[in-house]
């Protein structure tokens, strides 16, 4: 069947009639540019660049004892945008000032 199951692809699908309806607003287009540049600045690009090598290093360990296989690229990637960044929210609360501790037991 391939890589991608029937969901995936209808939401692909989706999720591009869905870009290409939005981005032919003006305004829509003209904030995208400021939300690039937030997303590139050091304060935000560092720890998603320290995420995405923490991810690397825990595959690459897990690949080399056998566990991790290139037939789980898919679901890794899909982890790290869906799961991962959550994660990142999650520290962002608790840097805010909410006690760690009760913020695992509520995202558990």
């Amino acid at each position: 069947m391939g890589p991608f199951n029937n969901r995936e692809v209808a939401s692909a699908f989706w999720l591009l009639v869905f870009a290409v309806w939005i981005l032919q607003k003006p305004n829509v287009r003209k904030s995208l540019g400021g939300a690039l540049r937030a997303f590139c600045h050091p304060k935000v690009l560092a720890p998603v660049c320290l995420m995405l090598l923490y991810v690397v290093g825990i595959v690459t360990l897990l690949a080399t004892i056998g566990i991790w296989t290139v037939d789980l690229l898919k679901d890794t990637i899909i982890w790290f945008f869906v799961g991962e960044e959550g994660s990142y929210e999650a520290a962002g609360e608790a840097y805010i000032g909410s006690s760690y501790p009760h913020l695992v037991r509520q995202k558990a």
